[in-house]
Order: structure tokens, then sequence, then C-alpha cells
């Protein structure tokens, strides 16, 4: 799932892009999620993954700038693209090196091919990253699935535990001590004694009640003692790439 941030003071432009970003995914049939903000801050203090934010550079509050500025600190590999109307601006936004900008009027063709160009980009970015696999071995079967697929590890009972797809599991006879001592812990977060959760896969961030949302809708908890550690491995997976 690709997560767009719409960050613009003017509800008519937010309207807008919305509608066109909406178009541009639908027709490709690909999964995504909008989140539209109307200042800098609400952005910045919200627990969202983004991968692709548009950002008007002169708003209310903090500019599309300094909001950039802060939104890379803690996520590196998000794609900014700038929205503006004044041509002065694009020299010092450059510096915060934007993935693209576009000018107002924004037309629906520009948005398009800018939103091309950054699925073109991710496209070269995960054919050029090694592939993990892990083995799924059944009562009946033995396959072998991408890590990148899989959403989380749970545990049932009896030494069993569950591999949730996006919308298929599979049951193997394992326990998460030794799923957690083969798994990529760059990649794989343990909430919870019971749970490995994909951090790619991770929708929301909820603080408030402790709980992990992920793309699928699941919902895990994170324990009271493992809070901090999730946050701080969020953190760096952030600050340091993907998501």
């Amino acid at each position: 799932m690709i997560r767009i941030a719409i960050v613009d003071d003017e509800k008519e432009q937010v309207v807008m892009l919305s509608t066109c970003v909406s178009v541009f995914f639908q027709e490709r049939n690909l999964e995504y999620r909008i989140f539209p903000f109307f200042c800098g801050e609400d952005l910045l203090s919200c627990n969202i993954p983004i991968d692709v934010a548009f950002l008007d550079i002169q708003m209310n509050g903090i500019n599309g700038i300094e909001t950039a500025q802060r939104l890379r600190a803690w996520n590196k590999w998000v794609a900014l693209i700038y929205i503006t109307s004044y041509d002065s601006y694009i020299q010092k936004a450059m510096t915060i090196h934007p993935f693209a900008y576009l000018t107002k009027p924004t037309e629906k063709v520009a948005i398009f091919q800018v939103l091309d160009e950054y699925l073109s980009f991710q496209r070269s970015i995960t054919n050029a990253m090694p592939k993990e696999y892990f083995q799924l071995s059944t009562e009946n079967s033995c396959k072998y699935v991408e890590m990148s697929d899989i959403y989380y590890f749970c545990y049932v009972q009896d030494r069993t535990v569950r591999v949730q797809m996006r919308k298929e599991y599979y049951i193997i006879k394992d326990s998460i001590t030794n799923v957690y001592g083969i798994i990529n812990h760059d990649y794989f977060l343990m909430p919870n004694p019971s749970f490995l959760v994909n951090i790619q896969h991770i929708r929301e961030i909820d603080g408030k009640n402790k709980k992990l949302v992920m793309e699928n809708d699941d919902v895990i908890l994170i324990s009271r003692r493992r809070y901090g550690e999730v946050f701080d491995a969020l953190n760096r997976y952030m600050t340091n790439g993907d998501f």
C-alpha cells in the first residue's frame, strides 16, 4: 500500500489533489490511502509512515519547506512533491532534495506524470534489492514465500505459529522464539511476546491505545514493556530507509 499525504491550507486544493490521486491509483489497480492535512503541524504530529507527500510551500503556520525538513529528519525516503505559485521558492526548496515540484494551478496531466515517475523509481529500487524467503513447512507441503509478503507471525498454541499474509495465512509447527532467531530484525519487530510484525506493512501507529494497525486492518497490541522498544525500532527504520 502507498500512503500519500496531501498538505495544503486551501481546502479546494486538497480536494482536487485527492481526487486526481485517487483516480490515478484506481486506474492502475494499486492499493493506496490518502491522508489530507491543512497545515504542516498536523502532518508532523501524526504517527503515520508516509510514502509520498504533496506539500504546498506557502502555508499558514510552518511552510512547506520547513515541514519537509522536519519530515525528512525522521522519514528519510519519503518522496517530497512541492506545490507552489511562486518560482522564487523553487531554488530554496531544492535544498531538501524533493522528488518533484508542481506549479499552481496544478493540472491532472502533471500530477499523473509525477506519480508515474514515482512508481517507476520504486520499481527500480525493489528490483535492485535482494529478496529474502521464508520456508513454510506444513503437514502436507513445503513452500517458500518472500519475507516482504509476510504481514506478521502469531503464536497460536502448542508450538504452532500463524504466518499471516495479506488475505491468506498458513499454520506451521514452530515457536515465536525460533522464528525470531532466523528472520531479519531490520524489518520485523516484537510488539508483544506472541507477535512478530513486518514493519513494512504497518499502516498506522495508535500511540494512545498502544496498538499497531496493519495494512489489512488487523490490529496488534503493543505491550507496555515493549512500547519504547517498538517506537525506537520504527524511528530507526523510518530514519534509515524505506517505509
